[in-house]
């Protein structure tokens, strides 16, 4: 299963525009992505698993197929609680 047909069933009942804010992409690089079969550079395809909450290992490897390698997105330490100054 190409990197294409996962990302386009990873997606298929989300907004593409929020999946792009979340990985800091234009919509048009997910569109070529998915719909016009561009390969991604790694960089690209490490923010789309991130902002999917899959296994970039995963993603990328066309040997693997459904269903997806999910894993859990560490706290984000700029919305963490500031420590109270004495």
């Amino acid at each position: 299963m190409t990197i294409h047909e996962k990302l386009r069933r990873l997606t298929r009942n989300m907004h593409r525009a929020g999946i792009c804010r979340d990985a800091g992409l234009s919509e048009s690089t997910l569109w070529r992505i998915i719909d016009a079969h561009h390969t991604p550079s790694t960089v690209v395809a490490a923010k789309l698993a991130r902002a999917l909450s899959v296994d970039p290992g995963w993603l990328i490897d066309d040997s693997k197929g459904w269903p997806p390698v999910r894993v859990e997105q560490p706290e984000d330490s700029d919305h963490a609680p500031s420590p109270i100054a004495a």
